[in-house]
C-alpha cells in the first residue's frame, strides 16, 4: 500500500516535470508598448430656451423665430449636438423632426415648429435611437432657434391667439 502511494507520488511529481520539459523557447529581444489612460471628468451639458418677445397671432411667415436656445458644456470646447422638440405630435407630413404643438388654452390651436442649430455646416436630421434629432453638421456655437413651419398650414396659415409650450431636448453628438 505504501508502495502504491510512493509510485503514485512520483507518477504526480513526474507530470509536473513532464510539462516543464515541453516549455517554448522565447527568442530575440522583448518588444514593449504602453499607453496613457486618461479618465475625465464627464462633461455636464446645460440648455436654456427663451421665448422671443411680441410674437402676435394671425399670419405668420414660415421660418418665424419663436425662441432662442443656448448649450453649453463645463468642458468649454466646441461640439456638436442634437437637439429635438420634445412635446408635440409628430407632424404625419414630415418625418424630419416638425412638431405639432397644441395651445395651453384650447388644446384645437395648432401650432407647427422645427429647431434649427446655428454654426458652420448648416445642420441635418438623423434618427437616434428611433426618434429624429436635429443635429449641427459641424462644430457649432452652441445657438440653436425654434422656429415656425411651413406658414403654419395646419391652421390655415394662421396662428390661433394662446399660449404654447414648446420643451427641447439636448445632448453633445458625436459621430
Amino acid at each position: 500500500m505504501n508502495i502504491c502511494k510512493s509510485v503514485l507520488s512520483v507518477m504526480i511529481a513526474g507530470a509536473g516535470f513532464v510539462g516543464m520539459a515541453h516549455a517554448g523557447t522565447l527568442i530575440g529581444n522583448a518588444a514593449t508598448a504602453s499607453a496613457d489612460l486618461v479618465f475625465t471628468t464627464p462633461s455636464e451639458l446645460t440648455n436654456t430656451l427663451t421665448a422671443v418677445s411680441g410674437l402676435s397671432a394671425g399670419s405668420v411667415k414660415e421660418n418665424t423665430l419663436l425662441a432662442q436656445g443656448k448649450l453649453a458644456t463645463t468642458n468649454g470646447g466646441g461640439n456638436r449636438y442634437a437637439v429635438r422638440v420634445m412635446n408635440g405630435e409628430v407632424n404625419p407630413n414630415y418625418d424630419d423632426g416638425m412638431k405639432i404643438i397644441s395651445g395651453n388654452n384650447d388644446g384645437e390651436n395648432k401650432l407647427s415648429v422645427y429647431v434649427s442649430i446655428d454654426g458652420a455646416g448648416g445642420f441635418k436630421t438623423e434618427v437616434i435611437d428611433g426618434i429624429v434629432y436635429t443635429v449641427g453638421s459641424n462644430v457649432s456655437s452652441g445657438n440653436y432657434s425654434v422656429n415656425t413651419f411651413g406658414n403654419n398650414a395646419v391652421n390655415g396659415g394662421k396662428i390661433t391667439a394662446d399660449t404654447y409650450t414648446v420643451q427641447t431636448e439636448a445632448y453633445v453628438y458625436n459621430l
